[in-house]
């Protein structure tokens, strides 16, 4: 019976210490506080461009476009793919659209969108 109550009452404080921990986390960010492990490099949005552009012209890897830029394999490669998602959806956004002036034979915007 001991043991039950003393469950009973480590159970009540653990649900206490939850809530607790969410109301400050819910309190961090409405102040505006970043939640998480921070990233190891920060990229502006012109180093994100020139990732593209240098993957976008070929001949360098993903890991030479990591050591050229220095940051990761895995940013360079969220870099890639987001842009190739923006152009995809740039690209079909048009054709459905029925706006094909700014597309060039592989269907892909002139000039691509750069964007996250």
């Amino acid at each position: 019976m001991v043991f039950t109550v003393l469950g009973a009452v480590a159970g009540l404080e653990r649900s206490l210490i939850v809530e607790r921990v969410r109301a400050g986390m819910r309190n961090a960010r409405a102040k505006g506080k970043r939640i998480g492990r921070p990233p190891l490099t920060y990229l502006d949005h012109g180093t994100r461009r020139s990732i593209w552009e240098a993957y976008a012209k070929g001949g360098s890897s993903l890991r030479q476009l990591a050591v050229r830029f220095g940051t990761s394999v895995g940013t360079v490669q969220r870099r890639v793919d987001v842009n190739r998602r923006v152009l995809f959806w740039a690209a079909s956004s048009r054709v459905l659209c029925g706006d094909s002036s700014q597309l060039d034979d592989a269907n892909l915007p002139v000039s691509p969108v750069y964007q996250d």
